[in-house]
């Protein structure tokens, strides 16, 4: 593999969107529990640890100089964008998506604030143990 010089003058950046995507992936722990329990799908739990050791290794070798390393996180944030333009853009125009969830305001995970108001409410459906 050849090495880049100039890669690794940007790591600046790379460890912001690292981070992001960190606090992304610890997210997707109490978001699964909450809407699954512990029925959650393997496929999805294996696919999420692909996804995570894809991210990795793309870190550690934009890092190390790595061409290579221009091009995986580069492909993974293409996959990422993928994703959330079928999650949030695809599922908005089926009834889905960002403006459905803004307006329950009865999800725990998104509106903490309003779960002491949710809860008592007779519309609440959710069981909010932890």
């Amino acid at each position: 593999m050849l090495r880049n010089p100039y890669l690794p003058g940007r790591a600046p950046l790379i460890w912001i969107y690292a981070a992001a995507v960190a606090a992304n992936y610890v997210a997707q722990v109490p978001y699964t529990l909450h809407l699954y329990g512990t029925a959650f799908s393997r496929s999805g739990a294996i696919l999420l640890g692909a996804t995570l050791v894809w991210f990795i290794l793309a870190v550690g070798l934009f890092l190390k100089g790595r061409s290579v390393g221009y091009w995986l996180p580069l492909g993974y944030a293409g996959a990422q964008s993928v994703f959330y333009f079928d999650t949030e853009v695809v599922g908005a125009l089926q009834g889905y998506g960002l403006p459905y969830h803004l307006t329950q305001t009865h999800d725990l995970i998104l509106w903490p604030s309003c779960a002491a108001i949710s809860t008592s409410s007779p519309r609440s459906q959710w069981s909010y143990t932890f």
